[in-house]
């Protein structure tokens, strides 16, 4: 059975050196991905994460060194945004609750099929957005597209956009820092784990209570709000929201470091990789993090912080 394996964009550049000749540190690693992936044994899905921060590179060569890199293995594989995959999650748990038929997400998170990677097939526009030539030839013009544009030099508006973002983001994570650090230390990953949960999902549970004809007392008896224990394993399992509440829990309580602009985009490609691929290479930072949240023995996934590690498996 293929391996999914997730690298982080660093990762990916250390890849990329090695295949331009430029850091033979990962040769010997490298000619074994390029043998792997040819015999279809291992899989490396690119995300949305990948995409933003290869089109905001503006060095023409850099920039297409890393493109013929995700071109030469990425083989069309995608992984879905966090955003979407808490969606699923969300609706799979409540209709497992009520014995009602569920999908795989295996096979929905990780797709042959590289617009994945922004959520479109999810989008119910997709049929009407895409004439029926381009949808009989979906698998060439998706990867010709995503790779066109990786390829195209960002427009200063766009890259403008994202830097805005992702100081918001910044922004979002130092209030979170604030409040969490305010509750009682006994209490304060659960009450964070609540909140967030129901600040993410309450729409969703009337939406879906709405749709099944219940009402707002039949969550009461589908879950044992009285059982602590019980309560933190429901929040939990909507595997996505987890790992990305359990990150960002994690790096609040790092009184040694401040938070970064990227910090949540690393903890957006980690929120989906941990539980839906079978190895993570990450930084150091979040192999540490990952690891005193004991993530990878949650989701049964081997993490590793050095490319060189794959030779391990």
């Amino acid at each position: 059975m293929s391996k999914f394996i997730y690298l982080d964009q660093n990762k990916w550049i250390d890849l990329a050196r090695s295949l331009k000749g430029k850091d033979s540190k990962f040769d010997k690693v490298r000619e074994l991905i390029e043998e792997k992936v040819k015999n279809d044994e291992w899989i490396f899905p690119i995300s949305i994460i990948h995409i933003i921060e290869t089109s905001s590179r503006l060095d023409d060569r850099t920039r297409n060194d890393l493109v013929d890199t995700f071109e030469m293995f990425y083989n069309n594989y995608s992984i879905l945004p966090y955003i979407y995959c808490e969606m699923f999650e969300i609706d799979n748990i409540l209709k497992n609750l009520m014995k009602l038929e569920t999908i795989d997400l295996n096979e929905v998170v990780i797709q042959n099929n590289s617009l994945n990677s922004v959520g479109l097939k999810q989008n119910p526009k997709y049929d009407s957005y895409f004439s029926e030539t381009i949808k009989n030839n979906l698998n060439i013009i998706e990867k010709i597209s995503f790779i066109n544009i990786l390829r195209k030099k960002i427009d200063i508006n766009e890259l403008n956009e994202i830097e805005k973002d992702n100081l918001e983001y910044k922004s979002g994570l130092e209030t979170i820092r604030d409040k969490i650090n305010k509750y009682p230390k006994q209490y304060a990953y659960q009450i964070f784990l609540v909140e967030s949960f129901f600040e993410r999902f309450s729409k969703s549970l009337v939406l879906f209570a709405n749709k099944h004809n219940l009402k707002k007392e039949a969550y009461d008896t589908l879950i044992n709000f009285n059982d602590q224990k019980c309560v933190l394993g429901f929040l939990e399992s909507c595997s996505s929201f987890h790992a990305k509440t359990s990150l960002i829990y994690s790096i609040s309580k790092d009184q040694y470091r401040d938070i970064d602009k990227n910090d949540f985009k690393d903890i957006a490609a980690l929120s989906t990789a941990l539980p839906y691929c079978d190895v993570v290479v990450t930084e150091k930072l979040w192999w540490h993090h990952v690891k005193s949240q004991k993530l990878d023995e949650k989701y049964n996934s081997i993490i590793f912080r050095d490319l060189n590690s794959l030779l391990n498996l």
